[in-house]
């Protein structure tokens, strides 16, 4: 299959799924300064609480497998929240993850103080897992959570720096600004077209960002700095066919490594046949029964 084909079906097969996707539920605000709202569905009435944080340019029903993960969770007592951020659609080039975690906090507070919610699991798929790392390390409510699920951590900067040629002088750009006072402007269109401060370039794009906690070429010394402090549970899985992964590293070989670093990751997979958001429906079976396995494990701890 030519590389112009299978991006064609891929993008058919996305676009089907993601259509296909309804829930029954409650839209809330959480946060009325802000005015962010969640989604509730699933197990309403339960006092365990899933949450799932969306990636790059995502928002509500961003993922195609989202449909079958709720109805995983909810046969384990969970209702699934999909939270709004600052960082929705293409907000995240003004955030960035201490914000996301900040707001992820209000969620959880929100759920303690007036939805009775007392059992927290927090999963991220692509730069959800940013987030979901932060927060285990950072996070306010971080020891209320019992667990974090990571799908597709893949590495923001080698997927640029793989994809755009010009990364080093961009790069170079940010840099310059943020070292004369101006992280918080934009960069310019022609680098971005969606609006993209020079401090989130940064952090998403250089070595040693905020955002740069899975590239494939941190060294050990790096990983057991950044992995310090991650103590809750932790499941990362890699999808076997991820477009945005683009290290010749094999997958399973950093997810070594990431959990040689951290203890915290205790379960690894690289699901068969799994894209970024993991469209085919055999590899969504396979993504909901580590999800469920992990669960049970968590929830039987």
């Amino acid at each position: 299959m030519t590389p112009s084909l299978f991006y064609f079906v891929f993008l058919s097969l996305l676009l089907h799924f993601v259509a296909c996707l309804e829930f029954k539920g409650t839209l809330f605000t959480y946060h009325n300064s802000t005015r962010l709202t969640a989604f509730e569905s699933g197990a309403e009435d339960s006092d365990k609480a899933f949450i799932f944080l969306e990636g790059l340019g995502d928002g509500y029903n961003g993922v195609p497998y989202l449909g079958v993960l709720n109805d995983a969770v909810t046969k384990l007592g969970y209702s699934l929240y999909q939270i709004q951020t600052t960082s929705f659609y293409k907000g995240y080039g003004a955030s960035s993850l201490a914000n996301d975690a900040k707001e992820l906090d209000y969620l959880i507070g929100y759920l303690k103080e007036h939805r009775n919610k007392k059992h927290f699991v927090v999963m991220g798929h692509s730069t959800g897992c940013q987030d979901s790392y932060w927060h285990n390390k950072n996070g306010q409510y971080r020891k209320d959570v019992s667990a974090y699920i990571l799908q597709a951590p893949a590495s923001d900067r080698e997927w640029y720096a793989d994809d755009f040629p010009g990364w080093p002088e961009h790069l170079k750009l940010a840099t310059r600004m943020r070292e004369e006072g101006r992280g918080s402007e934009w960069m310019p269109r022609s680098i971005s077209e969606i609006p993209v401060t020079a401090d989130r370039f940064f952090s998403l794009y250089s070595h040693g960002g905020d955002d740069d906690v899975f590239s494939t070429d941190l060294t050990d010394e790096e990983l057991d700095h950044l992995y310090k402090d991650v103590n809750q549970p932790m499941l990362a899985m890699h999808g076997e066919i991820d477009e945005y992964y683009r290290s010749p590293v094999d997958q399973m070989v950093i997810l070594k490594r990431l959990q040689k670093a951290c203890p915290a990751f205790k379960k690894i997979a690289v699901i068969p046949g799994a894209t970024h958001k993991v469209v085919s429906p055999q590899a969504q079976t396979v993504l909901v029964e580590l999800v469920s396995s992990f669960l049970d494990t968590i929830d039987n701890s």
